[in-house]
């Protein structure tokens, strides 16, 4: 968890970027790949806006194809 603690103190408490948990990860590497992201938050759900995880693309960039 501590690096989600990095990721908000870094300035990044909302982003116009986010993926939810029930989002399939391939979709997330390949829109990762296309706009060249590093990372991004997971957030709760639409609704509940709480940061739960951050998915770096070096993790799934095998996933995008």
């Amino acid at each position: 968890m501590k690096f989600i603690s990095n990721y908000i103190s870094n300035g990044c408490c909302r982003a116009s970027v986010a993926a939810y948990p029930q989002n399939s990860i391939n979709v997330i590497a390949k829109l990762m790949k296309e706009i060249n992201l590093k990372s991004i938050p997971v957030l709760e759900s639409p609704w509940n806006k709480r940061i739960i995880g951050v998915i770096n693309y070096d993790s799934i960039k095998e996933l995008a194809g």
